[in-house]
């Protein structure tokens, strides 16, 4: 599903960003900014859940992703401001 997402964003993203910045190098910037800030986390993420999956179980920690998953695409199409 993550990798789903990172697809159905990326194509828009260069847009998304025109509207935060004026020129073509601070777009571009901004946009592999983001990319960058999303592979890193995705990469410090998936052993903490791996150990929470241990723990707990795969459905509920499957569950809990989905839901955060889903508010922060529901978050990051409603923001107003480049940070969000």
């Amino acid at each position: 599903l993550t990798g789903l997402g990172l697809t159905i964003v990326s194509p828009v993203l260069p847009f998304l960003v025109k509207t935060y910045t004026s020129n073509p190098s601070g777009q571009a910037t901004a946009v592999t900014l983001l990319t960058s800030i999303y592979a890193l986390s995705v990469f410090l993420a998936a052993p903490v859940l791996g150990a929470l999956s241990d723990r707990y179980g795969r459905r509920p920690v499957l569950i809990s992703s989905l839901i955060g998953s889903a508010l922060g695409y529901f978050i990051f199409g409603l923001g107003g401001a480049l940070w969000i």
